[in-house]
């Protein structure tokens, strides 16, 4: 199925605005009834010819009954066939940029989705870190609490055995 350069969506917007103008509202409903059928139908449209419809269509005897008309006929349709040819090969690279371009973005956005995760990841370990710090506050106060209490029960016992002697 190609895709259309134009805005299909007639019955939006500015389109819908133009149609008005220019139909009548009976006509604005029939069209908007058979809106998606229209849409299948432009985007799934034949571009060229087929062999058949070269040879019996086009080259038919009644519309061209020489050889020279339909050579003459043949080099137009040619140049129809090559003209078409060259305005699907610009689209498509059109498409191709544009498609390089939203990777691009994608990519990007990818880029920037890692950093953001590894930013949460960093902090993450940086409030593991702050626990870490508070968790190892708490264990020398308490090593302190310890120490000070050794303290006086040595100082206790000092005392009683200076007593003794």
């Amino acid at each position: 199925m190609k895709e259309s350069k134009f805005n299909l969506d007639v019955f939006e917007g500015e389109n819908i605005d133009k149609l008005k103008n220019i139909l009548q509202e009976d006509q604005i409903d029939v069209l908007n009834k058979i809106q998606k059928n229209l849409k299948l139908h432009y985007q799934t449209a034949q571009v060229f010819r087929t062999e058949v419809e070269m040879k019996f269509s086009v080259l038919n005897d009644g519309k061209f009954p020489t050889a020279d008309s339909k050579y003459w006929q043949a080099v137009r349709e040619q140049q129809v066939h090559f003209g078409n040819l060259m305005f699907l090969s610009y689209e498509y690279d059109s498409d191709q940029i544009k498609l390089k371009n939203i990777k691009d973005m994608i990519k990007k956005h990818e880029l920037e989705q890692r950093k953001l995760r590894r930013d949460i990841d960093r902090s993450e370990e940086l409030e593991w870190d702050e626990l870490d710090i508070e968790e190892a506050g708490i264990k020398i106060d308490m090593l302190q609490n310890k120490v000070d209490t050794l303290k006086v029960e040595i100082e206790k016992l000092i005392f009683i055995q200076m007593e003794r002697e």
